[in-house]
């Protein structure tokens, strides 16, 4: 079932697929320029030493939904962004299926399909794992 979406704005930039840190730096200079000062903005790169991490959910991916679409990347670059202190935190994504920008409960679960980043939260009680940097 699709989520209802009453999100933030997402201007048009132009889009290199392979090119994530370029699409999210696009990106976060066309939202400067529309969102209020007060807005957090910020790029996220997700890595590993190993250099390959799961993604699902994926538009590059080439398997079916039966396996969530998953790609394995040496790397991936997301945008992150909040409106305010009140409001949640959202993920802009131009390379995955679930729509941008994502509300980031939603994007983590569905994204990374791990039980030990599915139990972070946004709250400072959860425990972050000391190889998670933020």
């Amino acid at each position: 079932m699709e989520e209802e979406f009453n999100g933030p704005p997402t201007p048009v930039t132009s889009y290199t697929a392979c090119y994530c840190e370029e699409n999210v730096y696009l990106l976060a200079e066309a939202l400067k320029r529309i969102l209020p000062s007060s807005a957090k903005i910020f790029a996220v790169v997700i890595s590993n030493p190993t250099k390959s991490i799961a993604v699902w959910q994926q538009l590059a991916s080439a398997y079916s939904a039966e396996d969530a679409f998953l790609v394995v990347w040496d790397y991936h670059v997301i945008l992150c962004m909040k409106m305010s202190e009140e409001e949640g935190l959202w993920v802009y994504d131009a390379d995955t299926r679930l729509g941008t920008p994502c509300q980031w409960d939603r994007y983590i679960r569905e994204t990374f399909k791990s039980e030990l980043i599915t139990n972070l939260s946004e709250s400072e009680d959860a425990p972050i794992p000391q190889h998670f940097r933020w």
